[in-house]
């Protein structure tokens, strides 16, 4: 394994630990504001969108009118929902290269 590999596999591995601590640290003490900011940093510095959801959603379970959890997690899914970032985790395909261009002719009109 190169150097490289082991850096990237130790460094998961730290964040998943790091990510279990905090888990247990918000477990034991859900009104741990300090302790879930820290969790949702973790979670996002993963990259691993269901450990992101997953985080947020735990989150608004323990505050749940907060909209200071709820505006974060809404940017969440609609930056990893926009199209460039479809995109991004399809391997930069675009539509036409799947479904074929589309053309209307000038007497078909666009349905709403």
């Amino acid at each position: 394994m190169s150097q490289k590999s082991q850096a990237n596999t130790s460094s998961s591995q730290t964040q998943s630990s790091e990510y279990e601590v905090l888990q247990a640290e918000v477990r034991e003490n859900p009104r741990d504001v300090d302790a879930w900011l820290k969790l949702v940093d973790v979670a996002k510095e993963s990259k691993d969108f269901e450990r992101i959801n997953q985080t947020y959603e735990a989150l608004l379970e323990a505050f749940q009118n907060s909209s200071s959890a709820q505006i974060p997690y809404i940017r969440h899914i609609l930056q990893s929902s926009s199209p460039t970032r479809s995109r991004e985790r399809a391997g930069s395909v675009e539509p036409e290269q799947v479904f074929g261009p589309k053309r209307l002719s000038d007497n078909q009109k666009l349905e709403s």
